[in-house]
């Protein structure tokens, strides 16, 4: 039996959901016994009833200050519980501020850790400050490395090859979030009156958001529908935009994961015109509500949305290229029929938990017993 913690101290996004999916999926049929130490400041208390360890992160910047104040103590505490229950081996899921020396100071202790990195390079318009310094501290102090796409995998090694020398680079992937939080879909739902395009995650510049409000407003159609959901700030022009056009509905909150069901539920096709991008957990947030999705073809996205079959590709993100594949949506709603087909058998047929845990069982053992 190979012992494993799973720590992520991240508060919200992404990460949150990907450690719930894996601290879901049965780990103990392959040999591998699954401890965790997860942040009690953020969403994973509601994905949560049980924790080894909880740790006390931060709400905000006061706390976020106090708190690193106290990292040695946290980090000792750490140490205490990984020799108390005999852990070979750290997965850190995602990446959180305190990761450079979580990951040096558990390498210096003699603990194996294994780092997922999710992006190679910062997204743009995001902060960049010390984020190619974090990013290479991270991979020096890994004894492998996980990454969720191929396009982050041969950005990881054309940026930072030369910390990569001798380490595992494991390709896992994202399949479909399941649970309670996401209602599959129905791809013989009756046709609604309205068409429903829906924009969902954190609002971001390259997220393409105005791409999509100047593309939707273009359309001659008074059935089509808008609905952004997510956390961020609007640019003065673009909230303008989304106030002028009453089709737009726009819920700028972290929601329950019940309120994104029912809001995902009520959608008929998701629209991501993303300018970059590593790979997306809100496809995969669509795929389990059982929407298709309208998606660019950057970096992971493009190999996880197939052309005419869970989705439709943008072959450069431009509001007139968007504009004209929602015309075609609303014109010929059947389109949407087939492409929810298309999601389902992805669903039924396509990567699920139990292959990416059987992998990640694999570079676990291999790790805690030394072999690289």
């Amino acid at each position: 039996m190979t012992n494993v913690l799973f720590l992520y101290w991240g508060r919200k996004g992404g990460g949150v959901h990907y450690t719930a999916e894996l601290l879901e999926s049965d780990f103990s049929a392959r040999n591998i016994r699954v401890f965790s130490s997860l942040s009690s400041s953020g969403d994973m208390r509601k994905f949560r009833r049980h924790c080894d360890l909880w740790q006390i992160t931060y709400s905000g910047k006061l706390s976020f200050v106090l708190s690193s104040c106290l990292l040695p103590f946290y980090l000792i505490r750490l140490l205490l519980f990984i020799r108390r229950n005999n852990i070979q081996v750290v997965y850190v899921p995602m990446r959180h501020v305190w990761s450079p020396a979580i990951n040096s100071f558990l390498h210096l202790c003699g603990v194996p850790v294994i780092h997922c990195v999710h992006d190679a390079r910062p997204h743009p318009g995001d902060p960049n400050i010390l984020w190619n310094f974090f990013l290479r501290w991270e991979l020096r102090f890994s004894t492998a490395v996980v990454v969720l796409s191929n396009s982050v995998r041969q950005l990881l090694e054309e940026r930072c090859g030369d910390m990569l020398r001798r380490k595992t680079i494991h390709l896992s992937t994202l399949p479909v979030f399941r649970g309670p939080r996401v209602e599959a879909g129905n791809a013989a739902s009756p046709p609604r009156s309205t068409t429903n395009f829906v924009f969902f995650g954190r609002i971001a510049p390259y997220k393409g958001l105005d791409i999509l409000v100047r593309a939707f407003s273009s359309l001659p159609y008074e059935q089509a529908r808008l609905t952004i959901v997510g956390t961020g700030t609007l640019s003065d022009d673009l909230r303008s935009a989304i106030e002028s056009d009453d089709r737009i509905h726009c819920r700028l909150a972290w929601l329950d994961e019940n309120e994104i069901s029912a809001i995902l539920r009520a959608q008929d096709i998701m629209v991501l015109p993303y300018t970059e991008a590593s790979q997306s957990g809100a496809v995969m947030s669509a795929f389990g509500a059982g929407l298709p999705v309208i998606a660019s073809s950057v970096g992971g996205l493009a190999e996880q949305v197939r052309e005419n079959v869970t989705g439709l590709v943008l072959d450069e993100p431009t509001s007139e290229n968007l504009q004209r594949i929602m015309k075609r949506i609303c014109e010929a709603p059947e389109i949407i029929v087939k492409l929810r087909e298309g999601v389902s058998d992805h669903v039924s047929h396509g990567v699920h938990w139990a292959s990416v845990v059987g992998r990640l069982a694999d570079l676990f053992r291999q790790v805690g017993q030394g072999v690289q």
